[in-house]
């Protein structure tokens, strides 16, 4: 299994598609990588939990086959009860589970479990309308069980639809009460709100897709948000 590169702060980038991968998206991916991103970041979605359906864990595969094992994949599950054997088995360096993906938080904690068993990392992923979880008992191992702890500024499947000052208040919070954990921020992620999420406490960044792969140069727009990443000074609205 890969790691993550070895630093501080760290640049996922995304993919999200309906449509199986192609030829054309290898390129661009494997550019983004040798230009600084750090990680791949896979949006699997099963319709039922986000109205949306993309992709499903034979991407995982894929990417594998065609990237190599040296490069950290994640996927993030916005799924109803997913099923997380076909990630693993995939080779998935990371699984992020939605929080209110589960009925019953046993069970999530079972799926965690799991996957760390399988030597896979596990995160937990809370949406902008549920930041309160994070702080109820019931949640407490799993969050000690997480290699990441996500939260999302914007919603599963409506990446249009914000809500990132409110999550910037989460995360300040949170990052007080644990000051070890790993903390993406996944949602709407540019040159500017990837500021005030480092500053928030955020050490892992998802990229915007539209920021990514915009039609522009992808080596620009990576380095780009690595050098607003690296950005040392805080600032004042942080």
């Amino acid at each position: 299994m890969a790691t993550p590169r070895v630093e501080h702060y760290k640049l996922a980038v995304p993919v999200i598609s309906k449509t199986p991968l192609g030829v054309r998206t290898i390129p661009e991916i494997e550019e983004a990588l040798i230009s600084g991103a750090d990680i791949v970041h896979v949006d699997i979605m099963d319709g039922k939990y986000v109205k949306r359906k993309a992709l499903g864990p034979d991407v995982i595969y894929t990417l594998r086959e065609e990237l190599g094992d040296d490069v950290y994949i994640e996927a993030h599950l916005m799924a109803r009860e997913p099923d997380v054997q076909p990630c693993i088995d995939a080779g998935a360096d990371c699984v992020i589970l939605q929080a209110s993906g589960y009925k019953d938080p046993v069970d999530l904690f079972a799926d965690m479990w799991r996957l760390r068993k399988n030597k896979v990392d596990a995160g937990i992923a809370f949406r902008p309308d549920e930041m309160n979880l994070y702080l109820d008992p019931a949640y407490d191992s799993h969050l000690k069980l997480a290699d990441t702890t996500v939260f999302m500024t914007a919603f599963p499947g409506q990446r249009t639809r914000r809500a990132f000052p409110g999550v910037i208040k989460s995360i300040k919070e949170y990052r007080g009460i644990d000051e070890e954990c790993h903390i993406q921020a996944d949602g709407g992620i540019d040159t500017r709100t990837i500021r005030r999420a480092k500053w928030a406490g955020a050490d892992i960044f998802v990229a915007s897709p539209s920021v990514v792969f915009n039609g522009k140069k992808i080596s620009t727009n990576i380095r780009n948000l690595r050098s607003a990443m690296n950005y040392k000074r805080k600032p004042v609205h942080a």
